[in-house]
């Protein structure tokens, strides 16, 4: 939503706390992944390719 909206620096940010919390816990995974790969769209879409697909391999 944030994204759709323009603000791309606020979006990161929190995908990226997103990221953050939920690499504990087991039941995050799926949230991390999602994260994730949400980030590395977010980052291909804003031609920064290198991030988008080391982001896209940890979200495997």
């Amino acid at each position: 939503m944030l994204y759709r909206d323009g603000h791309v620096s606020s979006a990161v940010n929190l995908l990226e706390e997103v990221v953050g919390i939920s690499e504990t816990p087991v039941e995050g995974q799926g949230q991390q992944a999602r994260a994730l790969f949400k980030l590395s769209q977010i980052h291909g879409e804003n031609g920064r390719e290198a991030e988008s697909a080391a982001l896209k391999e940890r979200a495997v």
